[in-house]
């Protein structure tokens, strides 16, 4: 999964290919391509991306990905089970792991919904496409060749087609390879990229902490466009999202609330964002000023855990904690198995049966997943948390009451509460800057929630079930 993220946000060397600080050649060869793609009013393109990774033993992971564009806005991408459709009027988008999808009024331009903060870290637009979907192609590749560092080759062929060549050193994604050259064939006729290859003997520069990663040193990525079919015809079912019967709509995914850092921190000695009365009950409060510490931000769930999970093989055999009596164990499917490989497990008893929940998170170099497993091995239900979420903290929270347990996702400002089959149950707003822990101090098995910040909060859950507002 994580190969295929990157590459996607690869695919951002697309239109920048040729894009250098300065030169005329330059600037001819981005003002041609922004009058190929201002001509184009719809566009069908389809290619693949290839990973090849080598050291010890080296395998190959292909990508493929297709886009229909009509101008002005709409416009549908897939690639592989990512999928983001405009129709004018709504977005859907459904991430990596299928299941939940999100559908939401389109606001602004086709662009504007891209960057939106729920779509944003589940796809990446590439910047010759994003010059083409834009009102103004020149302005966006303008933007874009003034960050990048670019070479004009010469003027060439691929598979017959004039193309201008060039190459460019590019970040790849928020991996730990920081960046690679790649060389670019860039379209004559209609400004968009036909290929982009990873320039053999030029590995990518790493973080210092993965100078020895092999893997990571024998990456070579190559994106070969296959088809485009330019100012052909479309119809509404190229813009039409039809989701599967098992998946459900949600208003949005575990993402930032903000980009930058001045606007969502809190200042220690300032208040937090208060918890919705309606969802917790505030126990107590001590108002503090000039918190002395560090700047905060950490998170835990205290919570003593019922039962204990070890995973031997396909199979999750479970343990009563106090006792140590065995629960029966489940049989991973092999689906499963490879996915939750290095996860850590939580166990529980739903309402309709037992039920372990897997979290592979913690990591922030790479996506942290969180998958449902039912009694049969299966998957139930899954959630992709884009590593730029920086998950700070995940568990079981137990509510009290003849209700199941709920499961909790800390990020760095916000976190979520889930019910056992995976219906978003709260998403409250925390300080960036504050300490977070969840702990069942007063043993009535219901979990209470302490902020620590700009004052000592505590809050539990309000009477009435989260689930049932």
């Amino acid at each position: 999964m994580k190969l295929l993220s990157i590459s996607l946000a690869a695919l951002s060397l697309s239109a920048a290919a040729l894009a250098d600080q300065g030169g005329s050649e330059l600037s001819s060869i981005l003002q041609a391509m922004a009058e190929r793609m201002s001509s184009i009013k719809t566009v069908r393109v389809s290619g693949e991306w290839t990973v090849e990774v080598g050291g010890g033993e080296g395998y190959e992971t292909n990508l493929p990905v297709s886009i229909v564009f009509q101008r002005p806005d709409r416009m549908r991408f897939q690639s592989g089970d990512t999928m983001f459709v405009a129709n004018g009027s709504n977005v859907w988008l459904r991430p990596p792991m299928k299941k939940p999808y999100l559908c939401k009024a389109r606001k602004g331009t086709v662009v504007d919904a891209l960057a939106d903060d729920d779509v944003s870290p589940f796809l990446f637009l590439m910047p010759d496409k994003r010059a083409l979907v834009s009102a103004d192609p020149l302005k966006e590749l303008n933007a874009f060749s003034s960050k990048a560092e670019i070479t004009v080759l010469e003027a060439g062929r691929l598979d017959g087609h004039p193309c201008w060549i060039g190459t460019t050193r590019l970040k790849i994604g928020s991996i730990p390879g920081k960046e690679a050259e790649f060389t670019v064939f860039v379209d004559k006729e209609c400004g968009l990229v036909r290929r982009a290859e990873q320039v053999v003997g030029r590995p990518p520069a790493v973080a210092e902490d993965q100078a020895d990663n092999d893997r990571l040193q024998n990456m070579k990525y190559t994106y070969v466009l296959s088809e485009i079919v330019v100012n052909g015809e479309v119809s509404d079912e190229d813009f039409r999202f039809d989701p599967g019967e098992d998946e459900s709509r949600v208003e949005g995914f575990i993402v930032p609330t903000a980009r930058g850092d001045a606007d969502q921190s809190t200042i220690p000695g300032e208040p937090s964002p208060d918890f919705e009365e309606k969802r917790f009950k505030k126990i107590w409060e001590h108002k503090m000023e000039n918190v002395a510490g560090d700047s905060g931000g950490r998170a835990t769930i205290r919570i003593p855990p019922e039962y204990i999970v070890v995973r031997s093989g396909d199979q999750l055999n479970v343990f009563e904690a106090r006792s140590g009596t065995p629960r029966p164990s489940i049989a991973s499917s092999a689906e499963v198995k490879e996915k939750v490989e290095e996860a850590r497990f939580f166990y529980t008893e739903a309402a309709n049966g037992p039920l372990v929940v897997a979290v592979q998170a913690f990591d922030h170099s790479k996506d942290a997943f969180v998958t449902y497993i039912g009694e049969t091995g299966e998957e139930v239900w899954s959630l992709l948390v884009d590593e730029s979420m920086h998950v700070r903290e995940a568990g079981i929270v137990p509510t009290g009451r003849d209700q199941d347990a709920l499961f909790m996702i800390v990020c760095p400002n916000e976190f979520w509460l889930f019910d056992l089959e995976g219906k978003e149950v709260l998403r409250q707003k925390i300080g960036r800057q504050d300490d977070f822990m969840v702990t069942d101090l007063d043993g009535d098995g219901s979990a209470e929630f302490y902020v620590i910040g700009g004052a000592v909060t505590c809050y539990d859950l309000a009477p009435e079930n989260p689930a049932e507002q």
